[in-house]
């Protein structure tokens, strides 16, 4: 393949003077007529498309015509860079024009916004103390009602354990009209303190299902707080065993890290052996020339 010279002449792009005036371009640009650029490109596409290697002539060839493919997009690419160049310097001047600036609106928002939220999360926290001390006052309150409760029980079985016994000894004694009401008496002294138990238990529901009160939290108009979730592994180990023994449906939470599996390849190559893991050898054509 004979390579084609690629021509680079030059033609000026016009910029606009209302766009000069208003220091959005300081300067004309010039580039190259990029139809024949690419049609040339295009040329050395085509040849190579239709290229067919079937013997070491042909092999070196090839070998030459990729040299001197190479040699023309490095021409193409120092001088792209060298156009690009005074539009990247204007860039760089203007944010070195702005950025004191913005950088101190931001650091002004960013304070004033440091202080909302650490007012914001205050109010919060305090908020979340007083109906979590509600919440432990009422469960407080239910278990002494239900303490109380099971205590109006046993008091009750026992009242009436002990008049069942008076009971038995009055009917030993023949006085069985005597020892009938002590009977009666007895099922009453349960009876009553069943109801109170009861009763206890009622209010005991009723304090655990009451509603906490909750305040309102603070509120300003025009901005909003929001929160933002993430996630840090404290202990990677369990997280894998948990992942592998339970959750296989989260193993994409282990992320494998391509760069020290792809440093570990390159450093051990062939030789790399892990379980789950195959080497993958792809070759690469490099210029060697001095």
């Amino acid at each position: 393949m004979q390579p084609a010279v690629i021509e680079t002449t030059p033609r000026v792009i016009e910029i606009p003077g209302e766009l000069v005036a208003k220091g959005e371009l300081v300067a004309k640009v010039t580039l190259p007529d990029e139809s024949r650029l690419q049609r040339q490109a295009n040329a050395y596409l085509s040849t190579v498309e239709t290229y067919i290697i079937d013997s070491s002539e042909t092999l070196q060839q090839a070998a030459n015509d990729r040299n001197d493919i190479n040699d023309q997009y490095k021409r193409i690419e120092e001088q792209r860079k060298f156009l690009k160049e005074p539009s990247l310097e204007q860039g760089r001047r203007i944010d070195t024009f702005f950025r004191p600036v913005t950088e101190t609106l931001i650091r002004a928002r960013d304070i004033l916004g440091g202080k909302i939220t650490t007012y914001t999360e205050a109010e919060r926290r305090r908020q979340e103390q007083v109906e979590r001390e509600a919440r432990e006052k009422a469960e407080r309150e239910a278990a002494e009602k239900r303490a109380l409760a099971a205590k109006e029980e046993a008091e009750a079985a026992a009242k009436a354990e002990a008049l069942r016994k008076q009971a038995e000894e009055l009917r030993a004694a023949g006085k069985e009209g005597q020892a009938a009401k002590m009977e009666s008496r007895a099922e009453s002294a349960l009876a009553a303190g069943q109801q109170k138990a009861a009763d206890l238990q009622v209010q005991a529901e009723l304090a655990t299902a009451a509603p906490v009160a909750v305040q309102e939290a603070p509120r300003a108009e025009g901005i909003g707080i929001s929160y933002d979730y993430s996630a840090e592994v404290t202990d990677l180990m369990l997280l894998v065993q948990h992942i592998v023994a339970r959750r296989p449906d989260l193993v994409a939470l282990l992320e494998v890290k391509a760069s020290a599996l792809n440093a570990q390849a390159r450093s051990l190559k062939d030789a790399l052996n892990l379980p789950g893991v195959k080497v993958v050898k792809k070759p690469k054509v490099s210029d060697r020339r001095r």
